[in-house]
């Protein structure tokens, strides 16, 4: 049983990684320097695996490692401060000098279809992975009662 859950999150990592590719190759295609990039992947890998993590912690490797899940809660802390800095960096850069500045090289309707993927993804992203790296350790501290208590996740 606990093969099947490794090669469960295992799966889901590599589905989370294809995700990220293909979520960003649009981006990647047109736009080589994408300064984004990296904060971009990390936004949607972390939507992907949080929100799967608390949804399916009973059935998750680490749904009865006590210590792995109350250390997840305050590495949560970090993890959140972190992705809103990149958030705000990012729309401080849409502020200031707008996605236009890194995509002038392509012809204008294609700069405003593809201005409008990146900030309509990178928005959805972010705030997806900032809210559920909000709720995780709240699913987590009920996860360790509940199998302190009741002895189930």
């Amino acid at each position: 049983m606990q093969k099947q859950k490794l090669a469960f999150e295992i799966i889901w990592i590599l589905l989370a990684a294809v995700a990220v590719v293909l979520v960003l190759l649009p981006i990647r295609s047109h736009v080589p320097d994408y300064p984004f990039e990296i904060s971009n992947a990390i936004f949607i890998f972390t939507f992907i695996t949080v929100a799967r993590i608390l949804f399916t912690l009973k059935y998750s490797v680490w749904g009865r490692i006590q210590w792995l899940k109350a250390v997840l809660v305050f590495l949560c802390i970090p993890l959140v401060f972190n992705l809103v800095n990149s958030f705000n960096s990012f729309l401080a850069y849409m502020d200031d000098y707008t996605l236009s500045s890194f995509l002038d090289h392509l012809d204008k309707s294609k700069e405003l279809q593809l201005e409008k993927y990146i900030r309509s993804e990178m928005i959805f992203f972010a705030t997806g992975s900032i809210i559920s790296s909000i709720l995780l350790p709240f699913r987590l501290i009920i996860s360790l009662w509940r199998q302190r208590n009741r002895g189930t996740v």
